[in-house]
């Protein structure tokens, strides 16, 4: 199985002992185009990267990649910014193909736009950069 992990920890850990991709192949037991290859995408079986690790007498935890969180949080982070937008979009669409008799969960939905929004002018009035 592939993970992500930290290809630019393992250049400088590889670096830092002088070492060239040629060396770190011999002694991890691994082939040249593999340690390539971890180097330029971040990505390394289990096996990869736990001789890579055992080489430079660290974790393999050391090398996992904390992309998975921050692609998480960025994504949360997108949601948050665009929100207001998000919102009105699904009221929107709510609103034109759902039945009449839906009126009070209609209203519901377009009290939630009117929260985001105040929400949205809040935030951007005491904090400009952020909206």
């Amino acid at each position: 199985m592939e993970m992500q992990v930290n290809a630019s920890l393992l250049k400088q850990e590889r670096s830092k002992r002088a070492w060239s991709q040629e060396h770190l192949a011999q002694v991890t037991g691994l082939g040249l185009r593999t340690v390539q290859r971890i180097e330029s995408s971040g990505m390394a079986s289990n096996e990869s990267i736990a001789s890579i690790a055992t080489v430079f007498e660290m974790t393999v935890a050391q090398f996992m990649v904390e992309a998975t969180i921050e692609a998480r949080n960025a994504a949360a982070g997108l949601f948050q910014k665009n929100r207001l937008w998000i919102t009105l979009a699904i009221v929107v669409v709510a609103q034109v193909v759902s039945p009449p008799q839906l009126t009070v969960a209609l209203a519901c939905l377009w009290v939630w736009v009117a929260f985001e929004l105040g929400s949205y002018f809040v935030n951007k009035r005491s904090n400009p950069e952020s909206a």
